[in-house]
């Protein structure tokens, strides 16, 4: 594909170097496991990646203009947001959308194929013109966690239909979806899937992994997500594989302690990490449901702390519980919906959390004026 851009006849094609596997660009992961690890990426890997995009959905995208809600510095936003559209002479809406209302504007001007997270999706607002988003859209993208069931039928509503993409920083895309028509992940061309014996995790085979033609067998990536195969080329993600840290020199599961609150009838979900901080003990990031907030405001939060860790008590080592707690309307995430350890931390540190409220939706009303919705973080309730 990098040998079809087409150039003005006065300009001499650039000399390309054989060796297609010298390195392209380093790129990191978004440190969801700890520390961000750099990711080496060769030209031939990112040439693979865009030609398997191409041959999948390139008939749909006629001559629609790129437009992303989502950063063009990870393995999503890169190939997809800019990489491919280049390559194929789309044009690209260079700016990163960040208000449904401006996606609402490039509609009414351009056919507009969408990159986005399922943290933006969920997040449209109904008062949006779906009906030329419904004309105007040629395709939609999401990647980087799972679509809320809810955002995922919102838009099936519209007749916007959401491809799901499942893919990692090492693996590049991999495998996509469309949940409401069915929850099971099908692979792209040339990719193979298996379960690795010894960690019980999904494994990869791709062409858009590194390769070298003096390896005697195809390189696979052990990923940390659990699947149940259901064909050679079909898989249903059966969540993380559990995240171990050490306290004390014993084995902790993070995944343990989160199933075991999120099965007390007050809790929504959970997340817990380990904060090195804090001489390693353990914080929880609560959602309550109904019932927990009533408890929260009658009876504070050392009782609810107190209840929530005897409850934990049969199931989970004393130093595994947890030491520090917070109590959110929802887990933040990042930008591309995942639930990033280092803003998870932040939480238990007080000189990074924000001073002022967020910005969540703005929107212009009949009369000419503003009106803003703000989020309140829960230390300036």
């Amino acid at each position: 594909l990098f040998g079809e851009i087409e150039l003005p006849n006065d300009t001499e094609a650039p000399q390309l170097d054989a060796d297609l596997n010298q390195t392209a660009l380093v790129i990191f992961t978004s440190g969801s496991s700890g520390t961000p690890t750099g990711i080496v990426k060769s030209f031939a890997q990112l040439d693979a990646e865009v030609a398997l995009l191409e041959q999948h959905w390139g008939a749909k995208l006629n001559s629609s203009v790129f437009v992303s809600m989502v950063s063009r510095h990870h393995m999503f936003g890169l190939p997809f947001g800019l990489l491919w559209p280049v390559l194929r002479g789309n044009a690209v809406f260079t700016e990163t959308v960040d208000y449904s209302e401006s996606l609402e504007t490039l509609a009414n001007t351009f056919s507009i194929s969408l990159i986005a997270s399922p943290v933006q999706l969920d997040k449209m607002p109904a008062s949006l013109n779906w009906q030329t988003l419904k004309q105007r859209t040629q395709i939609i993208f999401s990647a980087g966690a799972p679509l809320p069931e809810q955002a995922a039928q919102h838009c099936e509503e519209r007749d916007l239909t959401v491809t799901e993409i499942y893919g990692s920083t090492e693996t590049g895309a991999v495998a996509w979806r469309q949940q409401l028509t069915t929850p099971l992940w099908q692979c792209l061309s040339g990719i193979q899937v298996d379960i690795d014996s010894q960690a019980q995790t999904l494994k990869i085979s791709s062409p858009c992994l590194p390769h070298s033609s003096t390896r005697a067998t195809k390189p696979w990536f052990i990923s940390a997500d659990k699947a149940r195969l259901t064909g050679s080329e079909q898989f249903e993600l059966l969540g993380r594989a559990d995240r171990i840290c050490k306290i004390g020199a014993k084995r902790i599961s993070l995944n343990q302690i989160e199933h075991g609150l999120e099965s007390h009838p007050w809790v929504k979900q959970a997340r817990c990490l380990l904060l090195e901080q804090k001489h390693s003990r353990i914080g929880a990031v609560l959602v309550l449901n109904a019932d927990g907030k009533a408890a929260l405001v009658d009876q504070g939060r050392l009782a609810i702390k107190q209840q929530l860790s005897k409850h934990l008590r049969n199931d989970i080592d004393a130093v595994a519980l947890p030491r520090y707690w917070r109590y959110l309307s929802a887990i933040p995430v990042d930008a591309q919906g995942k639930h990033a350890t280092s803003l998870l931390n932040s939480l238990f540190t007080p000189e990074q959390q924000p001073r002022l409220p967020e910005l969540l939706e703005q929107t212009q009303t009949a009369d000419n004026t503003i009106e803003l919705r703000l989020g309140i973080q829960h230390n300036l309730a």
